[in-house]
Order: structure tokens, then sequence, then C-alpha cells
């Protein structure tokens, strides 16, 4: 898939070209051209999170974006599948802070790239 990113870091909608969105882990849209994309946001909350990423193996060249939008003490922990990584780390990523957030990009069999962050 030939990926062509364009971000804009201060907006809720993001333009990707040529890729599969995931706007969530529960959906999946398939584009060719432009499109613009919602974020995994979560606000207000009141529990740590887990997500678990599905295998990049199924997944190369799909983007996926999770933001922490409120200030609370409570985290989102993104997790690789079993036996994948992302950028090399197979314990997963954090978020921690208010409007911190994370771009990844399945990149081959076994890894998610970090490709903002």
């Amino acid at each position: 898939v030939n990926q062509t990113i364009y971000n804009n870091l201060n907006s809720d909608n993001p333009v990707f070209e040529n890729v599969t969105i995931k706007t969530s882990l529960s959906d999946n849209i398939s584009v060719s051209g432009n499109v613009s994309s919602k974020n995994e946001t979560y606000n207000n909350l009141t529990i740590n999170i887990t997500r678990t990423l599905p295998a990049v193996s199924n997944n190369i060249g799909v983007i996926y974006m999770f933001k922490k939008k409120d200030t609370s003490v409570y985290t989102v922990n993104i997790l690789p599948y079993s036996g994948d990584n992302i950028d090399g780390d197979t314990t997963g990523y954090l978020l921690e802070l208010e409007d911190e957030f994370v771009q990844l990009m399945g990149i081959n069999s076994t890894t998610w790239a970090v490709i903002a962050e």
C-alpha cells in the first residue's frame, strides 16, 4: 500500500490518503483517496483503560490514533497483540497526560510503528 500521510496535529480530523483507517478497534473503513478520520478519544476517565491492538500481520498499512483528553490520573495503555511490538517494545504504549496521543501504523508482520505522538 502506498501511504501518503498528511497530519494536522492541532486537528481532531487528520487527513490520510490511500490507507485503511481504523476509527476504533471495531470500525474498519477502506479508502482510496482522501478521508477525514475521527480519533479514538478517551475523556472523563474513572478507571485505567487497556486496549489491545489486533495482529499487525493482517493490518499492514492500517493506522490507529488514540488520544487521552482528560486531566485525570487514569491512563490508557495500548498493548500490541501477542508476538507483536510497538517500535520494538512488547509492553505497550502508555498515555498518561491530557491531550497526549499516538498514531500507530502497521509496517510489517510484527511491528506497529509510532508515526506521530
